[in-house]
C-alpha cells in the first residue's frame, strides 16, 4: 500500500446557503435596522 498516495486524497464539500440564512438577510434583524446592515456586507 502507497501510504503517500492515501495522504494526498482530499475532499471539497459544498453547502447551499438558504436565502433566510445568508449574511444579508440576518443582519437585517438587527437591532439597527437594514441601514447598518449594508456597512456589514461588503458589495460585489
Amino acid at each position: 500500500m502507497n501510504h503517500e498516495l492515501i495522504s494526498q486524497i482530499c475532499f471539497a464539500e459544498i453547502y447551499a446557503v438558504p436565502s433566510h440564512q445568508t449574511a444579508r438577510s440576518l443582519f437585517t434583524r438587527l437591532q439597527h435596522g437594514m441601514a447598518y446592515a449594508d456597512t456589514l456586507i461588503e458589495r460585489e
